[in-house]
């Protein structure tokens, strides 16, 4: 399973999660809670916070999760702001619009990342692990210094990158810590690594991202032409040739599977018109054997130059494709170009 399933499960369980802890849909507005005495699920939320010392481990990660929730409420509008990924903004969006926790004060969710930071001390690992995603979900600023302290000691290097990524900008003190987990072995490490350099560094790491789209590793390629994407997205700042010249390179990588030719499209759509000079590497690749290069190519050829002739041509060439996606998203391309 490569490193983007992987991360769909992930959200796919982890909105499960949310949407458990959460069950009754939206709730009525209600005042901001500003007391830790205030009842919160049956109990108080001081309640949450003992609970943490008990010596049962389903009850510490049940109340980590509890908490989890009004933490996450308070932090999703940054969390949606500085996130680089659309469809991560898009899932925080629908937890945080679904969600019927309380609202907090500044002080209340103080005192819970406080208590998330203090549970990276447990012995144990899965506590450790699951604070350390609490403090991601949670934008924990404060914690900043215990995650670059807990790397590599008690619980895994993707889950400390993960949760750095999640604060985004503000952890740019980690960021050689990052770019040296980005550099060494192990798949899964380094494809979480590359991801924070991206939502931390921004655009200072577009270097580093051009040189591991070029890595031996597929994994770690896609997900560096991934996250190139996801820097431009929607944006209008010039994009650099080099950029352009690797996702052109990256649409031709036949190396593995398919899966860094369908990201480099992607990313290319999200880059739109500004890459309008890998059009014939896109044409190319709407001739590729696996649909999902073709469906890939023929929407970043809408994004990208709908109305170049060439393009229409191009796109016309394959509206008997075989398969009714890749179909699909040729009509909706041409479409695109009679606007």
């Amino acid at each position: 399973m490569n490193h983007k399933a992987v991360f769909i499960v992930y959200m796919s369980l982890s909105v499960a999660l949310l949407a458990l802890l959460l069950k009754g849909g939206p709730a009525a507005a209600s005042p901001v809670i500003t007391d830790t005495r205030t009842v919160y699920k049956g109990k108080s939320i001081k309640s949450w916070m003992k609970q943490m010392h008990s010596i049962f481990k389903k009850q510490r990660l049940q109340a980590i999760w509890e908490m989890e929730a009004l933490t996450f409420k308070f932090a999703a509008p940054a969390l949606m702001k500085d996130e680089i990924d659309s469809s991560k903004r898009d899932t925080y969006k629908i937890v945080a619009d679904t969600s019927p926790a309380p609202d907090i004060s500044q002080s209340v969710y103080d005192e819970l990342v406080a208590v998330f930071i203090k549970a990276t001390a447990s012995s144990d690992y899965d506590t450790v692990d699951c604070a350390v995603l609490a403090l991601g979900i949670s934008k924990a600023r404060a914690s900043i210094p215990t995650l670059m302290a807990l790397f590599n000691a008690r619980t895994s290097p993707q889950k400390v990158m993960k949760a750095l990524g999640q604060i985004g900008p503000d952890a740019k003190a980690a960021l050689p810590m990052v770019r040296k987990e980005a550099s060494t072995n192990g798949n899964f490490a380094r494809v979480a690594a590359i991801e924070a350099l991206a939502a931390i560094g921004r655009m200072d790491a577009i270097s580093d991202l051009v040189k591991y789209a070029q890595d031996a590793d597929e994994d770690v390629r896609q997900q560096a032409v991934s996250q190139i994407g996801n820097l431009y997205d929607g944006g209008k700042e010039p994009v650099p040739d080099q950029v352009i010249d690797i996702l052109i390179a990256s649409l031709k990588d036949t190396r593995d599977r398919q899966s860094v030719r369908i990201d480099a499209a992607y990313a290319l759509a999200k880059i739109g018109p500004r890459g309008k000079r890998a059009v014939p590497g896109l044409t190319a690749l709407t001739k590729d054997s696996y649909l999902y290069c073709r469906k890939a190519a023929a929407y970043a050829l809408g994004c990208v130059a709908p109305k170049d002739p060439a393009v229409r041509a191009a796109l016309k060439a394959i509206k008997g494709d075989p398969d009714a996606e890749v179909r699909k998203k040729v009509q909706e391309a041409l479409e695109k170009g009679n606007r």
